[in-house]
């Protein structure tokens, strides 16, 4: 079974949230989110923030390494359920 991760990144200039899953490293994860940031035709929400706001005010954390990428899906679920319902305020960049 090939390992996969749930992370979170964040905007720290407006607190927006993005929640993924990757069966990479976080480094190698990381890497393609800024191959993307620098590519104009990428058009994803967390995309048009990064070239907005600049790369580096964006930071990528491990919230799990469960393994289970099915299981880890539904947890990216379930996080971005909960924090739209109990945290006023937050938003996330994911348009799940």
């Amino acid at each position: 079974m090939i390992p996969h991760r749930l992370y979170v990144i964040t905007c720290s200039v407006n607190g927006k949230l993005y929640v993924g899953v990757t069966s990479r490293t976080l480094r190698d994860r990381w890497r393609g989110h800024v191959a993307s940031h620098g590519d104009p035709t990428a058009t994803q929400v967390l995309y048009r923030a990064t070239r907005k706001y600049g790369i580096d005010k964006f930071k990528m954390e491990l919230m799990s390494h469960m393994g289970n990428a099915e299981y880890l899906m539904g947890q990216e679920g379930e996080i971005l359920a909960t924090w739209k319902a109990t945290k006023k305020g937050t938003r996330v960049f994911n348009i799940k």
